[in-house]
């Protein structure tokens, strides 16, 4: 008898592990980078974000996500990206509008609108 006890406790614990992993599924969102533009999808859903960022200008860029209207970004890369290089950026995002942008270009306007949806909103700190 106890040795089906036993056995079923480490089956409860993968069955749980397994719930757990399938919850926490990372979104992949592709950003192409420009010299003047950032293309990405104007919506994703909230949870784990990995940004998959290809540089596709002549010149390096940085990227950067903020909640909209604030100055300060969430998350960012450590060092720009080389003309033809690639990168990757992951956060947790909740729900809410965000601007992802270089951090150099903004002012010039190279930035993009996200839209995160799903989830609990995102209540910028004051």
């Amino acid at each position: 008898m106890r040795a089906k006890r036993f056995l079923a406790v480490p089956a409860l614990a993968v069955l749980a592990l397994g719930a757990v992993a399938a919850t926490s599924a990372v979104e992949e969102v592709e950003v192409i980078l420009t010299d003047n533009q950032i293309q990405a999808p104007g919506e994703i859903p909230a949870g784990p974000t990995t940004f998959v960022i290809s540089n596709q200008g002549e010149a390096e860029h940085g990227f950067a996500i903020a909640v909209a209207g604030e100055q300060e970004p969430l998350a960012q890369l450590e060092a720009k990206i080389p003309a033809g290089g690639s990168g990757t950026l992951e956060t947790e995002l909740a729900a809410g509008s965000y601007e992802v942008y270089d951090p150099d270009l903004r002012a010039e306007g190279m930035s993009l609108v996200l839209t995160v949806t799903g989830g609990e909103p995102v209540v910028p700190e004051r």
